[in-house]
């Protein structure tokens, strides 16, 4: 775990509504981590939170993707979990998505990948998407 006094004071030091924000990923990742201790623990090729944000999405959404990513850093969560969480946020906020789940297009290698899309685009764990092939 990656938590030091630096983050902690950054957290301290953060505005009230980034602070629940935070405090709220947390909670959900945890509550999603513990739903998922008997699945298997999956290789997934995209672990660091990074997201591509559509410049139209919401401040809403992107605040959530933030949050995950923050927590998830912190944590050291991987994209399945980090998925779960942020779609458990959006959708508290009515905010629609979609959550994707892919494998790895290399025949020679088992990996796969979990991210979020809202209206078609991707939000959370969006970063070498093409190595992917998404289930339909």
């Amino acid at each position: 775990m990656g938590l030091t006094i630096k983050k902690v004071g950054r957290f301290l030091n953060a505005a009230s509504r980034e602070k629940i924000l935070l405090l709220e990923a947390l909670g959900c990742m945890l509550a999603q981590r513990v739903r998922m201790l008997r699945l298997r623990e999956l290789k997934c090729g995209q672990t660091d939170g990074s997201r591509s944000v559509d410049v139209g999405m919401s401040s809403d959404a992107e605040a959530v993707c933030l949050a995950v990513s923050r927590v998830a850093a912190v944590f050291g969560a991987k994209c399945l979990l980090q998925a779960l969480t942020a779609q458990k946020m959006l959708a508290r906020r009515g905010i629609p998505c979609a959550l994707q789940l892919g494998v790895d297009r290399d025949l020679n290698t088992f990996g796969a990948h979990a991210w979020i899309e809202v209206g078609g685009t991707a939000i959370l764990g969006g970063k070498q998407l093409s190595n992917y092939q998404a289930f339909k």
